[in-house]
C-alpha cells in the first residue's frame, strides 16, 4: 500500500508539472505544453461558459484544473500522514528511552543497597596517641560491630550494635560510614593521687567528655571490605574540690573494621 501511494503521488506530481497549472487573482494559467500553446482561462466562467473547452494534452481546462487540485490534495494528505507517523515514532522512541533510564536507575539503587555494609564486622582499635595515664601507644582493643540499615536511593541509615554494649546511629553514602557517637553528660569524679594512682576521698572535679568520630572510609569505595577511620576522646576538667587543676587530655584511636 505504501508503494502504491508513492507511485500515485509521483504520477500525479508528474501530471501536475507537465500541465503547470497555477492560479493568480482568480485566473488559471496553463503552461508547459509548448511555447506556441498557452491557455488563459477565467475560472469564474468555467462553470457557465457554453464555449467549447480547449484541450490540453487530451484534457479540457476544467479537467486540468481538477487534476491539479487532486494532486495538491493527495500530496497534502500524504504529507500529513507522514508527519503523523514520524511524530508517533518519536513518541515511541522517547517512551522507550525514558523506560530504559528508569530501569537503569532502579538497578543502580538496588546495587547500592546490596553493597552497603551489613552483618557482622570485626573491629580492631589501636591507640595512636594519648595523654591519659595508663595508656600505651599501640595498645589494641578488639570487638565486633553488627550493621543493620535501610536504604533509600543513595543513602542508608541504621544502627551499629557493638559487642561492647554500645549502639551508634550511622549513615552510609557509598563511600563513608558516619557514626553518631554521643558523649556522656558532664559529671563530678573523684580525683586521683598522681603519686599512688588511688582515688582520694573528699576530692572531685567535673569532667566534660567530647567525642570526635571521623568518617570511616570504605576500601574499596562502593563495595567495601574494610572501613578505616579515627576516633578521638577529649576530657576537660573544671569545678575542682581539693584537686589540682589539670590540662585537658586527649586520646586518638585508629579503627579498622573488616567484613567477617
Amino acid at each position: 500500500a505504501g508503494w502504491l501511494a508513492r507511485a500515485s503521488i509521483a504520477g500525479l506530481v508528474a501530471a501536475a508539472t507537465g500541465v503547470g497549472v497555477a492560479t493568480t487573482s482568480g485566473t488559471a494559467v496553463t503552461a508547459g505544453v509548448g511555447a506556441a500553446e498557452t491557455a488563459t482561462v477565467d475560472t469564474a466562467t468555467l462553470s457557465t461558459s457554453t464555449a467549447v473547452p480547449r484541450k490540453i494534452l487530451g484534457m479540457s481546462v476544467k479537467q486540468a484544473v481538477a487534476a491539479a487540485i487532486t494532486t495538491v490534495v493527495v500530496i497534502v494528505g500524504a504529507t500529513i500522514g507522514a508527519n503523523a507517523y514520524s511524530n508517533h515514532q518519536d513518541k515511541v522512541k522517547a517512551e522507550k528511552a525514558a523506560a530504559k533510564k528508569v530501569a537503569i536507575e532502579k538497578a543502580k539503587v538496588k546495587a547500592f543497597a546490596a553493597n552497603a555494609p551489613s552483618g557482622k564486622w570485626n573491629v580492631v582499635s589501636t591507640i595512636t596517641s594519648s595523654d591519659f595515664d595508663g595508656d600505651k601507644i599501640g595498645q589494641i582493643s578488639t570487638f565486633t560491630w553488627t550493621f543493620d540499615s535501610t536504604c533509600e536511593k543513595y543513602l542508608c541509615t541504621g544502627t551499629i550494635s557493638s559487642s561492647s554494649g554500645n549502639k551508634f546511629p550511622y549513615t552510609w553514602d557509598g563511600k563513608t560510614i558516619v557514626r553518631e557517637v554521643v558523649a556522656p553528660k558532664p559529671e563530678a569524679r573523684t580525683c586521683i593521687d598522681t603519686a599512688t594512682g588511688i582515688e582520694t576521698k573528699g576530692t572531685s572535679a567535673v569532667v566534660t567528655v567530647v567525642y570526635e568520630s571521623a568518617p570511616l572510609v570504605a576500601e574499596p569505595a562502593g563495595t567495601p571490605t574494610k572501613l578505616v577511620g579515627d576516633f578521638t576522646e577529649t576530657n576537660s576538667y573544671s569545678q575542682y574540690v581539693d584537686c589540682n587543676a589539670s590540662e585537658p587530655r586527649k586520646r586518638v584511636e585508629r579503627f579498622v573494621a573488616t567484613k567477617s
